[in-house]
């Protein structure tokens, strides 16, 4: 790939980003007006001329931990995922990393760039 193709890659796929990160935000702000007026209505269901809506009710259990981990005995570990984040927070990043096995990846960030004219650099004088 050319380094000129490569640019506008980078520049196409910053420009993505952008896009799916609005049509997201307005995606939730959608979501949540239809839900409002659909339950301000008492419908279960509601119809586009395209698509078609339906409340889905979803219950969400909030587990007690500590009787979970007295029932689970030693198959605790397999009954629940880690928030690394929250651990981080209570025991230290320090202490979970020292029983962490760290996989290193690559991910492409991309930030817009700035546009804006840059000061030249004034050449570094060694001194004597």
């Amino acid at each position: 790939m050319a380094a000129n193709e490569l640019a506008r890659s980078i520049d196409r796929l910053g420009e993505l980003r952008g896009r799916l990160h609005a049509m997201r935000f307005e995606e939730r702000a959608l979501v949540d007006q239809v839900r409002e007026v659909m339950q301000e209505r008492g419908l279960k269901e509601a119809e586009g001329s395209k698509y078609r809506a339906e409340l889905v009710e979803q219950t969400r259990l909030e587990v007690d931990v500590k009787k979970l981990r007295r029932l689970a005995g030693d198959r605790f570990a397999d009954c629940v995922r880690a928030d690394i984040r929250a651990a981080k927070d209570i025991f230290g990043r320090e202490a979970i990393e020292k029983i962490a096995k760290a996989d290193t990846i690559n991910q492409v960030r991309v930030t817009e760039q700035d546009t804006r004219p840059r000061m030249p650099r004034r050449p570094h004088k060694a001194e004597d």
